[in-house]
């Protein structure tokens, strides 16, 4: 008796279909690059959680060295003077977590971009979609944020934190 096993065409298809993912060449996907503005650190964050350090493979000193090629302005300063060494960078993230990770300046780096937008210049149908796509990016932003204040309280609050004398506006951010 022949063991022959025959082969469903769906089978063969469903072969043929995983082989071709497994050799599907992808573009590299290149690091974002963060400075210091709150309002792109959860991008930054995630995008790095998920292509460096949730990285199994990646031997902790080489997480660290994609962190610091990754930075620039102020977050690069912020960690600069840390020692290159595996043990070290889980230090720089958390200074890094504990800097920018903070709703409240997230929120009001977005509240800014709101309020400094400029009034359009002409009739376009163009710039009023922009304007519209800006504003509605601003405001999911706001609302993933998850703040327990309601957002017109948040607007106000920032509002008036811009009227604060600059002493006093670091105080209360902080």
């Amino acid at each position: 008796m022949s063991m022959i096993r025959k082969i469903h065409p769906t089978d063969a298809s469903k072969k043929g279909s995983s082989n071709a993912h497994n050799n599907l060449k992808l573009p590299a996907i290149r690091l974002p690059i963060f400075s210091d503005q709150y309002d792109r650190w959860i991008n930054f964050s995630d995008m790095f959680k998920a292509m460096i350090r949730e990285n199994d493979s990646l031997p902790e000193i080489q997480k660290f060295h994609y962190l610091k090629s990754s930075l620039s302005g102020e977050a690069e300063g912020l960690i600069s003077n840390i020692l290159m060494t595996a043990n070290n960078y889980t230090i720089a993230w958390k200074l890094l977590v504990e800097r920018y990770e903070n709703k409240c300046l997230i929120a009001a780096s977005h509240i800014r971009q709101l309020l400094g937008l400029k009034q359009l210049q002409r009739k376009s149908v163009n710039e009023f979609a922009e304007l519209v796509n800006t504003i509605s990016n601003i405001i999911n932003a706001l609302q993933a944020l998850s703040i327990q204040a309601s957002l017109s309280d948040v607007i106000i609050s920032q509002i008036i934190t811009e009227k604060l004398d600059s002493t006093i506006r670091k105080a209360w951010e902080f």
